[in-house]
C-alpha cells in the first residue's frame, strides 16, 4: 500500500495560545486516528507548518477540510508525494515546539 504525504504551511488569522493549539492537537489526534493518519504540527507565533501522512483518500479529505478552514489563510503545499513507509508511524499528530515559550 502506498503511503502518502503532504507538507503545508499557513497562517492563523489570530493570535496562537496555549489553548487554541492544545484544541488544534486533541481535534487532529482524534481525526487522525479514526482516518489512519500521522504526522505532526509545528506552529511558530501565528504560523502553522503540517506533516500528514497515510492513505491518499483520506489524506486528500483532511486536506481539504484543513484548506477551508477559516481559521487560517494563505494554505500552501509545500511538498506532496509517496513514501515507502511512514516517518511518524506512531503519532496521531505530534506537536513541536520551541524551547522558548511562545505563548503569551
Amino acid at each position: 500500500m502506498d503511503i502518502y504525504f503532504a507538507l503545508y504551511r499557513s497562517k492563523s488569522r489570530s493570535h496562537l495560545n496555549a489553548w487554541i493549539v492544545t484544541k488544534i492537537i486533541r481535534t487532529s489526534m482524534r481525526n487522525n486516528k479514526r482516518e489512519g493518519l500521522t504526522g505532526f504540527l509545528h506552529t511558530d507565533k501565528d504560523h502553522f507548518l503540517q506533516y500528514l501522512e497515510g492513505p491518499h483518500d483520506p489524506l486528500m479529505r483532511r486536506l481539504s477540510v484543513i484548506h477551508k478552514d477559516p481559521m487560517h489563510y494563505n494554505f500552501m503545499i509545500l511538498a506532496d508525494g509517496t513514501i515507502d513507509e511512514r516517518l511518524f508511524p506512531d503519532w496521531d499528530m505530534g506537536q513541536i515546539r520551541f524551547l522558548q515559550p511562545q505563548y503569551e
